[in-house]
């Protein structure tokens, strides 16, 4: 049977390991999460290089109109 020292020190040991595993994941998940916003920000850009000056002309004026309907 294993004594309470080494049994506490195992213990240790496995959490220490599994806060280690934790952190990783945690870490992965972290750059994931960067990387898919920038690639968003890299479509949105691209779509917004994309559209034509009629087309932002046109996105404005519709935005300027939802506005004033929204006042009055």
């Amino acid at each position: 049977k294993e004594g309470s020292r080494r049994k506490r020190e195992r213990i240790k040991r496995e959490a220490r390991e599994e806060g280690a595993d934790v952190l990783r994941e945690l870490q992965l998940a972290a750059v994931f999460h960067v990387l898919d916003n920038k690639n968003e920000r890299v479509e949105r850009a691209e779509r917004l290089a994309k559209e034509t000056e009629e087309e932002r002309i046109d996105r404005e004026i519709w935005k300027l109109k939802r506005e004033k309907r929204k006042i009055s």
